[in-house]
């Protein structure tokens, strides 16, 4: 809800420029992707639940400090934080559900549905981010702190009676390192994650500048638009398209939405900049590339991991989201140095490579 309303925040405080908004988020997404491996390696080692308190109680602590925010530093420090939370929340998540699932069928049910479940959310979420967003920013961070705090007690009473699943047997860190350096297909997976984030990237990063340096004071309503429109689209589309690729292998059903963003690219070429029909019609093919691509992502990565580090393995794909890092800084170099056309060029060849990529590795893995 609130990371859209950021971008304007950041764009409207004299303080910070285009570039220090790509830094932000950028260096935020890099603490989450350097620290995922080492924090999903704890929670293997340790239990999730530590992880998960920790996570939200520094969450909560971030979005309550944001109002008080008024310069670069102070917001770079803060999004360095968040960057912090989002692989205890996120990797530690999608870990504690996987494990505690024995079937492989039922895990691939369980992030799809988790997918859908964050977007039916995310369609709810704008909503009210338009309306405290524009009218009181500091009501808009506080009630974000307030549901990461409800979250702190929720998960505190669900997991204070899950039996601790960690294993002393399992490796320490440089050798929970080592058994991932050694599975080849694992990391020719983790670059086609990290080419792809760099696109995905531009849904809450730069196509948000992009729109705000086009429409300066009108933007905040097409963003909110754009944010309700790919929410929709991921909720109502998710399962159908689930459905019509049962029978393709989750190496091809990635390939085929990494088409659909493709497709999306070339759409914010042509589109007439100031249209909310076009930017909307180039919006809901780009969602379809993302609810085909993000949550089959979780998938594959699920079919490598190897048993009792699963952990570890979410937390080694969250080092590719180094995507999400590099993908706000690109964006904010190409739209300030060039044209937001040649930035959707550079997009389009990047989603050409991950297409070629995914063939190697469907051949490589079979």
């Amino acid at each position: 809800m609130s990371w859209p309303f950021l971008i304007i925040v950041l764009n409207s405080n004299q303080s910070v420029s285009t570039m220090g908004v790509g830094v932000i988020l950028g260096f935020s997404a890099g603490v989450a992707a350097i620290s995922g491996i080492y924090i999903g390696y704890l929670s293997d080692k340790f239990g999730e639940k530590p992880l998960l308190l920790t996570g939200c109680l520094v969450g909560t602590a971030c979005y309550a400090m944001l109002p008080f925010a008024l310069n670069f530093w102070q917001y770079f420090v803060i999004m360095a934080l968040l960057g912090l939370v989002r692989p205890m929340v996120e990797v530690v998540g999608k870990a504690i559900m996987c494990n505690s699932l024995s079937d492989p069928k039922d895990r691939e049910t369980a992030l799809y549905l988790r997918y859908f479940l964050i977007n039916m959310a995310g369609a709810i979420g704008p909503l009210l981010g338009l309306w405290f967003g524009l009218t009181q920013a500091d009501t808009l961070f506080t009630i974000t702190a307030m549901a990461y705090f409800g979250y702190l007690i929720w998960i505190y009473q669900l997991i204070q009676s899950t039996e601790h699943h960690a294993t002393h047997e399992l490796p320490n860190f440089s050798k929970t390192v080592q058994v991932i350096r050694s599975d080849l297909p694992f990391l020719l997976l983790l670059i086609i994650i990290f080419l792809v984030l760099i696109v995905y990237s531009q849904a809450y990063a730069t196509v948000p500048q992009i729109i705000t340096g086009l429409l300066g004071g009108d933007a905040a309503s097409l963003i909110v638009l754009l944010t309700v429109v790919n929410c929709i689209t991921v909720t109502v589309f998710q399962f159908p398209l689930l459905r019509l690729f049962r029978r393709l292998s989750i190496a091809t059903r990635a390939q085929i939405g990494i088409v659909f963003l493709l497709l999306a690219q070339l759409l914010f070429i042509v589109i007439d900049d100031h249209s909310l029909v076009a930017w909307s019609v180039a919006f809901f093919v780009f969602s379809l590339g993302e609810v085909i691509t993000i949550p089959t992502i979780s998938v594959q990565i699920d079919e490598f991991a190897k048993t009792g580090l699963r952990g570890s393995y979410f937390g080694a794909a969250a080092f590719s989201e180094l995507g999400n890092a590099i993908g706000p800084m690109f964006g904010a170099m190409m739209i300030s140095s060039f044209s937001n056309d040649h930035y959707f060029i550079a997009t389009t060849l990047i989603c050409s490579i991950c297409i070629a990529c995914y063939g190697i590795i469907r051949r490589r893995v079979g």
